[in-house]
């Protein structure tokens, strides 16, 4: 009896753990990134004077509109990031570098993510860039810093802005060159005149065909 008795009890207690493990098994796992969404994280203040904190915002707002304006990707919107970055910042601490862009990924399912800091040198202030592509865990594009007046960092964003814009519709365009790879990304004006060429040489091979056949 005790032997049978221990039998039914291992037989319940391995029948308990089977269905703990298919109950968690068949929960729906966390979603995959989105291969084609892009998120631009609030740059952060490396000056060491927070009156300067709302140029990191700016600067992901600028961006973040710059690429709300092309149709490559799926663009989280920037009020969105703001209450994520605050929501991290409260739940996990101050997060900085590659643990705050895989944060901000896990909860916008973005795969790309624009991130950036920005210093003080003097009396002028310097930008840095690069866009990471999160689920490859690598980075795909690191900008050149760029510098402007402490009091006027308008310019500079333009700058920023375009060649982000840049980065991104290269690394998007399956049709963008490969010989050009390794090379800095070209700024988004620049990419649109290129694609016009494209178009333009298109048509003319397509009227050549029509007109010889």
């Amino acid at each position: 009896r005790r032997i049978r008795a221990w039998m039914l009890g291992a037989a319940a207690l391995a029948l308990a753990v089977v269905g703990v493990l298919a109950y968690f098994s068949s929960k729906p796992g966390e979603p995959d990134l989105v291969s084609t969404r892009v998120a631009v994280a609030v740059f952060e203040n490396q000056t060491g004077d927070p009156s300067l904190d709302p140029i990191g915002r700016m600067a992901a707002d600028w961006i973040t509109q710059g690429l709300a304006r092309t149709s490559s990707v799926d663009v989280v919107p920037t009020s969105t990031v703001f209450s994520l970055a605050k929501f991290i910042e409260e739940d996990a601490g101050s997060l900085r570098g590659d643990a705050l862009m895989h944060a901000l990924a896990r909860e916008t399912k973005a795969s790309t993510v624009v991130s950036g800091a920005y210093y003080k040198r003097g009396e002028t202030i310097q930008f840095h860039a690069q866009v990471m592509d999160v689920d490859e865990d690598k980075v795909l594009v690191a900008l050149d810093p760029i510098d402007s007046p402490l009091d006027d960092p308008m310019d500079a964003l333009e700058t920023l802005r375009e060649r982000i814009m840049g980065a991104i519709a290269t690394a998007f365009d399956a049709t963008w060159p490969s010989l050009f790879a390794g090379a800095p990304p070209p700024t988004y004006e620049v990419y649109r005149l290129w694609m016009r060429q494209v178009e333009f040489l298109l048509d003319y091979y397509l009227r050549g065909a029509i007109d010889t056949a």
